[in-house]
């Protein structure tokens, strides 16, 4: 392997395990027409027939085996032959994943993905692949080339190009398989083919490492777990935890997420050049990855806040937010080319608050705890104004009485600045974690609205506590218990909560039809 291919094998991340490449590139563009020469290969002698094809060249080495460009005589055509590294030596599990990739390329017969041709063993026992021979660039190399402003025209065609990858992978999904290491070095695009759309044609290389969904052998299963399979740099978080049991087509989709993160913003979304193997594979478990926005090259323009949601739905740390399939990753790339509605939406600020909760409980803990005691306050008084109210006999002082409980309550709250309430939460946060918090703080403050969030802990642990007081303690003086609603509506409409509003004025007009008529 020369030094450009160590580098370029570099910079695309650190592989686990099967790193074969059936690349024919511009470095291998004038191939000998005699078997290699040994001084320069790093394997054994490799002899100038193999099962018949005659070796031309050597295409790429790996960790698992080596790839060579040979010719077949019958019909004659230049091919790609791999053969397991160690020949006839190699051992029980990398003869097995070598006829897995046999068995997988076997189902999978479409334009995007390198074609089988034929299988067997040689006259030795060594098993060889006979693959379609496929000339162009990796992924990575292309855009390298092409790379110009990334104005709206070449936003559009690098969209296109990782769509038109998605919808090969889907195939490979719709015959049960996941490739499980899609990355720039196992994608070629042709220099020279192109659809009616100029999109350059594309090939989904090295299928070593990857699973078919219908595969219920034992043996495969226990080999595999808790083993780390792939790319470091292109692996979903289900595969960084090594538990196979969580792995399907999403971790494919995953890798189109990172892929077309890179193609836009030029930089991976997890960068742990110098991190420890441990601490990368926690990184991409347990991290979101930094936003778009964040990585956006400054001469870009303006980042389209719905391709930000493609791209960070692709990439969702949790898989159950994440596309359901490559398929649904192509459709809602198409939607924002053709500017009609997407079909992911940005997570919304409960979910954000929620998942922020998720990775800080202690702060959480602390934080809500204050605002539980205030609240409860707040609350207390509100329950026994109204118990003190029923215990009253005379109803229409028990009303005047509530209506005054009420009333000074929804003035208090709707005193509140939602705003203001935010930055003083942030505030509190930021007195709780000391100087050591500024980066926690920080990460908060990219992934929350402040306002949203005490819009949020206002209404959760006061309003709908106080409603739910009113309509349980209420429950047989209707009438009293609707003139209690609209001054709550009153206060979510001041919070700026106005679906709320709507549903406390419903209720109370709901009783009232109830009770009166119409």
């Amino acid at each position: 392997m020369d030094d450009e291919t160590r580098d370029d094998r570099t910079r695309s991340g650190d592989r686990i395990g099967s790193d074969d490449r059936t690349v024919a590139d511009d470095r291998v563009r004038d191939l000998p027409e005699h078997a290699p020469d040994p001084r320069t290969h790093s394997g054994p002698r490799i002899p100038a027939e193999i099962a018949g094809y005659r070796v031309l060249g050597v295409l790429g080495e790996g960790g698992m085996g080596v790839v060579l460009e040979a010719e077949q005589q019958e019909p004659r055509r230049r091919v790609a032959l791999k053969m397991i590294r160690g020949g006839t030596l190699a051992g029980t599990r990398a003869i097995g994943m070598f006829q897995r990739e046999v068995e997988t390329l076997a189902r999978l017969k479409h334009p995007g993905i390198a074609a089988i041709h034929a299988s067997g063993t040689t006259d030795d026992g060594q098993p060889f692949l006979v693959m379609e021979l496929v000339s162009g660039l990796t992924f990575d190399r292309y855009l390298a080339r092409h790379r110009g402003p990334l104005v709206r025209g070449e936003i559009a065609f690098r969209i296109r190009l990782v769509a038109k990858i998605a919808r090969a992978v889907h195939y490979a999904h719709q015959r049960g398989v996941i490739h499980r290491d899609l990355k720039p070095g196992n994608i070629l695009v042709s220099t020279e083919l192109a659809d009616a759309e100029g999109i350059p044609e594309i090939k989904i290389l090295d299928f070593g490492l990857a699973r078919l969904v219908d595969d219920d052998g034992e043996g495969t299963r226990i080999t595999e777990v808790g083993s780390v399979k792939g790319t470091l740099a292109y692996m979903s978080p289900e595969q960084a935890r090594a538990d196979p049991a969580e792995i399907d087509t999403r971790a494919d989709v995953y890798a189109l997420g990172v892929v077309l993160y890179e193609s836009l913003a030029g930089v991976r979304p997890h960068t742990f050049e110098t991190a420890s193997f441990v601490d990368a594979v926690r990184t991409i478990s347990e991290r979101p990855v930094r936003p778009l926005r964040e990585a956006w090259p400054s001469g870009a323009g303006r980042l389209d806040d719905d391709l930000a949601t493609v791209v960070h739905t692709a990439l969702a740390t949790d898989v159950d937010r994440r596309y359901s399939g490559a398929d649904v990753f192509a459709r809602d790339l198409a939607r924002y080319l053709g500017n009609e509605p997407i079909l992911a939406r940005p997570p919304s600020t409960v979910y954000q608050v929620r998942k922020f909760a998720q990775r800080n409980r202690t702060l959480v803990a602390g934080v809500a705890a204050t605002v539980l005691v205030l609240a409860a306050g707040i609350v207390v008084s509100t329950v026994l104004g109204l118990q003190e109210a029923r215990q009253r006999r005379a109803a229409e002082r028990a009303r005047n009485d509530l209506e005054q409980v009420v009333a000074f309550q929804a003035k208090t709250l709707r005193d509140v600045d939602p705003e203001v309430t935010g930055r003083r939460l942030m505030a509190a946060i930021g007195r709780q974690l000391g100087d050591d918090g500024a980066p926690l703080i920080a990460d908060l403050e990219r992934g929350l609205n402040p306002t949203d969030l005490a819009r949020a802990v206002l209404d959760e642990n006061i309003l709908a506590p106080a409603a739910a007081a009113a309509a349980r303690e209420l429950g047989d003086q209707p009438l009293i218990e609707a003139r209690l609603h609209p001054p709550l509506a009153l206060t979510y409409l001041d919070l700026g909560i106005p679906a709320e509003a709507e549903a406390e004025f419903q209720r109370a007009a709901g009783i009232r039809e109830r009770e009166v008529g119409a």
